[in-house]
């Protein structure tokens, strides 16, 4: 699995566009999408993706608004992991990390 986003440096409130590529076609699966983390250890992006039963889709393509940078939200600027895990069951079937660089406006 091949984790991609659109750029590397990001600014509060900006869209982030994110693929994931699979290796191959995966059925009945879930694809998590999970990153930027908060102080409270609260992920501000989350999506769940079903890969349904005879599906041969080998891409997915998400767009998440990146969270505001400053105090109050519990988020400051820098370096943050976006995660991508496919999970069939309880069993992990791949995964893939890549880290993005929020600045404030």
């Amino acid at each position: 699995m091949i984790l991609n986003t659109d750029k590397e440096t990001y600014y509060s409130g900006e869209t982030m566009a994110v693929e994931v590529n699979l290796t191959k076609g995966i059925e009945n699966a879930t694809l998590s999408i999970r990153g930027i983390k908060d102080s409270r250890g609260t992920y501000r992006i989350q999506k769940d993706y079903s890969i349904l039963l005879g599906s041969v889709q080998n891409q997915v393509n998400f767009t998440f608004v990146m969270p505001s940078c400053y105090g109050c939200a519990g988020i400051s600027p820098g370096e943050y992991e976006i995660f991508a895990e496919l999970i069939s069951g309880s069993v992990q079937l791949a995964n893939a990390t890549k880290v993005v660089r929020l600045e404030k406006e």
